[in-house]
Formats: structure tokens, C-alpha cells, sequence
């Protein structure tokens, strides 16, 4: 079992100094008589200012617990394309490694390039690798293209997130095709705010497809994407609506607005997978909140919906609480940043607080609490 005296006697032979937070894991794993399996090595704590993970120190730890690491955990750190290579030397050799997080660092073109390549290769010299996160990395299209490109040879990966990594539109129809054609092991695909140099959305009709043909994929990440209601109703229609097994579903800042509110309402009342449902942050008004409404009353498999910042007044708010005790499956619900009146806040006052139902007070999940002032009732965020 692998302990503070190998890791120092690394760290000697690297020249480099040991990080503190290591030595601390490894005193707590030690303690329970466990090998070190899990290292958290988070540089966006502020106690972790002084002691970010470079390439050095990286290759200290890859060589000295590469045996008997799961979980590893280099977020927001100084990791870049000259760090690969102990990066991609873990993944090629550790026999248990499974889930890599490496989101907001500065890997580029040439380090998804090493990272992909070591992920693409044959199916016996794969690594066991089953989460990888590389959000908020400068990929580029280039480097997003690369990384899509190795899922169709990869068999182990079971989700990728590729959020906020400044992949195009190329890299966006190849993973899409790649989950269509080739890949049937992953089941979470993140793929967010791309940066996309044109109105149009043609790669929906990739993802649209996707959806209907693959029946593995449960997750489902597309923030930011401009979608429009034109390629929403595409969306629908082509992908969702053959779809029977997909659980998460998020469509944030998407550019949906009222026009969509129809489309809204038959999706949730024909989806029988969809438990939750990211709407936040688009023009939905207080139209699509009834169509929601009614589609909640329905037979809906919805257990979390987030409405967030939609732009919905007291009037659809009013009709949002009312068709909440209807539901079966509801259990959170999200609605901060719209606008509250007397009406619904005293609707979700009662509904809260149990008044007037059968069942005591009730375990629906809010992001907002309400309180009684002099009479008027209150809405503040939780």
C-alpha cells in the first residue's frame, strides 16, 4: 500500500515539493487501512492557492498511485498541453482508473490530440477510463473534433463532458454521428455553449437522429445552443419523440421562446423517460408555463423541472402551483428569477406549507421560500 514515504521519494527524484493536500489523503486512507484510491486535488479552493498541480508534480502523483487510482480530480489547475504526457501515460497504464476530471484547465489543440489518441486505441490497450471531464478547456473545434473522433473506437467511456470548450460546428455533427453509428457504451454526453459562427443549427438534425437511434445514451447537455423554436420543433420531433430512454434533458439558454409552448406541452405529455428537464434561462412567458401546467397534470414522468429566469408572471406562476398536487411524479421545482405576485406566492404558500392537502406539509423541493409580511406574502430565494 502506497504511502507518504514513496510519494516524498518521488517527489525527491522529480525535484519537485509535495503537494499538502496529497500527503493529507494519504494520512486519511492510511487511517482506514485503505490504499489510496481517490485523490481530489481541486485547485479552486482558496486553501489551495499557493499549491496548484503542474506538470511535475502531476507526474509525481500519476507514477506513484497510477496502480491504485478510481477517481482523480484535477480540476482547476494548471494543467496544460505540456502536462499530457504523464496524463496520458496514467490512462495507458493504470488498471483502475475510471473517472478523470481535468475541467478549467488550459489544455489545447495538441493536448486533446495526446488525450484522444490514448483513447482510440485498440480495444485491449484501452484504458478502463469511464468518465472523462474536460469542461471549460480552449479544445477548439480541432480539439473537440479529435476527442469525438476517438468515442467511435473507445468501448469503456460511459460519459464525456464537453462543456464550454470552444468546439464548432464540425465537432459537434462528428460526435453527434459518432453516437449514431458507432458508439453505444456512452450514456452521458455534455456538449454546451459551443462556439458556433453562424445562425443557422444544422447539426440538430445529427443530434435529432442520434437520439432516435441510439437507445443508451440518459444524459443529454445542450446549453447555449441556439436553438430557436425552429430547431426545437426539429428537436421533437425527429429525436425526442422516438426516443423512450433518455432521463436528463437540458435545453438552458437555448432561444425558446412562447412560440414553442405547444411543443413544450406535448413533449411532456408524451415522454415517458424525461426526469429532468433544464428550461431556465429562455423566453418562455407565462404561455408555455400553462402548457407545462397542463402537461404536469398529465400522466408525466417529470421529477425535476427548472424554470429559472423565464420570464413568467403571476398569472402563469399561479397556474404552475395550481397543477403541482396533480402530478405524481414531481419532486423539485425550480422558479427564482420570475415574477412572483400575490397570487402565486400565496398559492405556493399553501402548497408548501401543506394547507388545504391531505397529505401534511409537503415534500415538494423549491428554490424559493415564502413568508408573511403585514399580511402580504413574500418570496425569497433559499
Amino acid at each position: 500500500m502506497v504511502g507518504r514515504d514513496e510519494y516524498a521519494s518521488k517527489c525527491d527524484e522529480l525535484k519537485c515539493e509535495p503537494l499538502i493536500t496529497v500527503l493529507q489523503q494519504i494520512d486519511e486512507a492510511v487511517g482506514k487501512g485503505e490504499a489510496v484510491s481517490k485523490l481530489n486535488l481541486r485547485g479552486i479552493s482558496k486553501t489551495k492557492l499557493n499549491e496548484k498541480v503542474t506538470g511535475t508534480k502531476l507526474k509525481a502523483v500519476a507514477e506513484t498511485f497510477g496502480n491504485d487510482l478510481e477517481r482523480l480530480d484535477l480540476s482547476y489547475n494548471f494543467v496544460d498541453d505540456s502536462s499530457c504526457e504523464p496524463l496520458v501515460g496514467l490512462l495507458q497504464t493504470s488498471p483502475s482508473l475510471k473517472e478523470l476530471d481535468l475541467g478549467g484547465n488550459d489544455l489545447c489543440v495538441h493536448g486533446s490530440l495526446l488525450l484522444a489518441k490514448a483513447l482510440a486505441t485498440e480495444k485491449d490497450k484501452q484504458p478502463v477510463l469511464e468518465a472523462l471531464s474536460l469542461q471549460g478547456n480552449p479544445l477548439g473545434d480541432k480539439g473537440g473534433f479529435a476527442i469525438s473522433d476517438s468515442i467511435r473506437k473507445n468501448v469503456n467511456l460511459r460519459e464525456l463532458n464537453l462543456n464550454d470548450t470552444g468546439i464548432g460546428i464540425s465537432s459537434l455533427i462528428n460526435v453527434a454521428d459518432a453516437l449514431t453509428t458507432d458508439n453505444r457504451t456512452i450514456e452521458v454526453i455534455e456538449i454546451g455553449n459551443p462556439k458556433l459562427t453562424t445562425l443557422e443549427s444544422e447539426h440538430i438534425l445529427y443530434v435529432a437522429r442520434m437520439l432516435a437511434c441510439n437507445p443508451n445514451i440518459r444524459a443529454l447537455n445542450l446549453k447555449k445552443h441556439p436553438l430557436r423554436d425552429a430547431s426545437f420543433s426539429v428537436l421533437l420531433e425527429s429525436g425526442l419523440a422516438r426516443n423512450e430512454t433518455l432521463e436528463t434533458l437540458c435545453l438552458s439558454c437555448c432561444q425558446i421562446t412562447s412560440t414553442s409552448a405547444s411543443n413544450i406541452e406535448k413533449f411532456l405529455c408524451q415522454n415517458t423517460s424525461v426526469r429532468h428537464l433544464d428550461l431556465s434561462n429562455n423566453r418562455l412567458t407565462d404561455e408555455v408555463a400553462a402548457g407545462i401546467a397542463r402537461g404536469l397534470a398529465q400522466d408525466s414522468a417529470i421529477e425535476v423541472i427548472n424554470l429559472q429566469n423565464c420570464r413568467i408572471t403571476d398569472a402563469g406562476l399561479l397556474q404552475l402551483a395550481q397543477a403541482v398536487p396533480r402530478s405524481k411524479t414531481l419532486k423539485e421545482l425550480r422558479l427564482w428569477g420570475n415574477h412572483f405576485g400575490q397570487g402565486s406566492g400565496e398559492a405556493f404558500r399553501m402548497l408548501l406549507s401543506g394547507d388545504g392537502t391531505d397529505g401534511g406539509e409537503s415534500k415538494l423541493k423549491c428554490d424559493f421560500t415564502t413568508y408573511v409580511v403585514d399580511g402580504t406574502v413574500h418570496v425569497a430565494q433559499c
